[in-house]
């Protein structure tokens, strides 16, 4: 099975200082901008809540409510967080081109680890599990499926830049390895142009 990678352009600092914000509008923006796609989540989260025998399923809405009031999380839920955490990174953020990461598996990216390093970037630079596995730049409920959440920030974009020049890029030898590996490196450089962080989701 296959699943995407989607990079979102965005300030985490601005992510951050929404947690326990207050911004109960921001809530129901989100709601009504992502309303199809929440009904997908709300979906998982009630057949999750009767697995477990649960007496209710905490919805995006309530996870999103949470967030921005500061109060207590579902533990058993972390999934419904993680796509809220999306959410709110795409209505705040850039979605950036991913064509190269739409549909692919987990050893795609393992591939693009061993291709980085047989050019030359520095594991400590770039590497694609700080942007599949790292985790979320907020505390949320640990996730133990999907989506897998990383991120880097704008002095780790800087860096990755400057080991990840276009000169490596030009000596990965796979047409459709580079291919993808220049998006990436666009999505590093939009970053830095814009002084965003980028922050991705896999699912």
């Amino acid at each position: 099975m296959s699943y995407i990678l989607t990079p979102i352009a965005v300030d985490l600092g601005r992510i951050a200082s929404l947690i326990g914000s207050g911004d109960d509008r921001l809530v129901g923006v989100l709601v009504e901008e992502f309303g199809h796609r929440i009904k997908r989540i709300d979906k998982m989260a009630a057949d999750h809540a009767e697995d477990i025998e649960a007496e209710a399923a905490t919805t995006v809405r309530d996870a999103l409510a949470q967030m921005v009031n500061g109060e207590r999380y579902d533990e058993e839920v972390g999934f419904v967080y993680g796509y809220a955490l999306e959410f709110v990174c795409e209505h705040l953020g850039e979605c950036l081109p991913n064509e190269g990461w739409s549909g692919i598996r987990a050893e795609w990216a393992e591939m693009a680890d061993e291709a980085l390093g047989s050019v030359g970037v520095d594991e400590a630079a770039l590497r694609l599990g700080s942007l599949m596995y790292r985790g979320s730049p907020v505390p949320l409920p640990a996730i133990d499926d999907f989506p897998f959440i990383g991120y880097l920030r704008g002095p780790e974009i800087k860096a990755a830049l400057e080991a990840f020049d276009e000169e490596r890029l030009t000596r990965v030898g796979d047409d459709e390895m580079r291919s993808s590996l220049a998006e990436l490196r666009g999505w590093l450089r939009r970053c830095e142009a814009s002084g965003r962080d980028l922050i991705c989701f896999y699912a």
